[in-house]
């Protein structure tokens, strides 16, 4: 989906609800994926396994809630959550109360 054929004014918006529907229950499998014992890398890896220790009421509220505002791309081998500005950890406690 381009941004050209999102911002048509004569777009399928049904078209369009589909695909969002698509990613989004795509979205919900990935991270559900995430939340078993699997080895997860890099600094939001490291951040969803300390999560994984809460104990968490309704996981499927969570997901349904989370999916849809996740910025998930594809690197070709694995998937990146960072955002534009990225994730770094911290080198202190000082640059942590930073965050």
């Amino acid at each position: 989906m381009t941004q050209l054929y999102a911002s048509n004014p004569q777009q399928d918006l049904s078209l369009f609800e589909e695909i969002f529907q698509q990613m989004t229950e795509f979205k919900i499998d990935l991270i559900e994926s995430w939340l078993d014992d699997q080895p997860l890398a890099g600094g939001a890896g490291e951040k969803i396994v300390e999560m994984r220790t809460i104990p968490i009421k309704d996981r499927a509220a969570l997901l349904a809630q989370t999916a849809p505002h996740a910025n998930i791309r594809a690197t070709g081998h694995s998937w990146c959550i960072a955002t534009e500005r990225g994730y770094t950890k911290p080198h202190s406690a000082q640059d942590a109360k930073a965050r």
